[in-house]
């Protein structure tokens, strides 16, 4: 169970490291001009990180209560 906790906090901060570089990465390609569609697959992708960072919370927060 402890595992489960480490593996599911570490996976925790590196989907957040990943939203603050994706979200930096959408702000340098409106910055750039870059084409609309390009942005747009990249919010996609940043929409996805998003999705996962409460789904992680609620598994550390089992893990914790299952020890």
């Amino acid at each position: 169970r402890t595992s489960m906790r480490d593996r599911t906090s570490k996976e925790l901060a590196g989907y957040g490291q990943e939203l603050t570089k994706q979200q930096a990465h959408v702000e340098k390609l409106i910055a750039n001009g870059v084409d609309i569609h390009d942005v747009n697959k990249q919010k996609e992708v940043l929409g996805e990180t998003e999705i996962m960072i409460p789904d992680c919370k609620k598994r550390l927060h089992a893990a914790y209560h299952d020890l």
